[in-house]
C-alpha cells in the first residue's frame, strides 16, 4: 500500500524526513510489534546497464524478507511537500490474500508510525490518500 501526505508545509516535510534519515542507522536489530528490523538505509538504484547511481530515494526499512517500510519525499506534488509511505508485507497464506489491505497492514502502519512520527510531526491523523 502507499500512504499519500500531499500538501504538507515544506519544513513539517522536512522534519520528517530528515529525523528518520538521522535515526536509520540506529534501527538495525531493534524490534516493533513482533518484527526485528534487518537492514534500513538511504537507498540508491544502481542502473545496471548504463552504471549511474540515483542517489537518496527513499528511506527504507527492512523486517527480514517479512516486510518493509519505505519513506520518500515526492518530486510530484503541486504545493507544499508530498510524502509517500510505501508498506509492504509478505503473506504467503492463501486464505489471508482476500483480506482487506488496509486491515492486513494495520500492525506495519503503526509500526511505520512509531519510526517515522508522520502523524504526530505532521499534525495528521491520517494520509490523504491510500492506494
Amino acid at each position: 500500500a502507499r500512504h499519500d501526505y500531499e500538501a504538507l508545509p515544506a519544513a513539517a516535510g522536512d522534519r520528517i524526513v530528515e529525523g528518520l534519515g538521522e535515526r536509520i542507522a540506529s534501527l538495525r536489530g531493534k524490534r516493533f510489534d513482533g518484527l526485528t528490523v534487518s537492514a534500513a538505509d538511504d537507498f540508491e538504484y544502481h542502473d545496471p546497464l548504463s552504471g549511474t547511481v540515483a542517489a537518496h530515494q527513499g528511506l527504507r526499512v527492512a523486517f527480514g524478507d517479512d516486510a518493509r517500510i519505505v519513506l520518500r519525499r515526492s518530486g510530484t506534488g503541486t504545493q507544499g511537500v508530498t510524502l509517500r509511505l510505501y508498506l509492504e508485507r509478505l503473506e504467503a497464506r492463501d486464505e489471508a490474500l482476500q483480506r482487506d489491505t488496509t486491515s492486513a497492514l494495520a500492525a506495519l502502519a503503526n509500526i511505520a508510525e512509531q519510526i517515522t512520527h508522520i502523524g504526530q510531526l505532521s499534525g495528521r491523523k491520517s494520509p490523504s490518500t491510500i492506494t
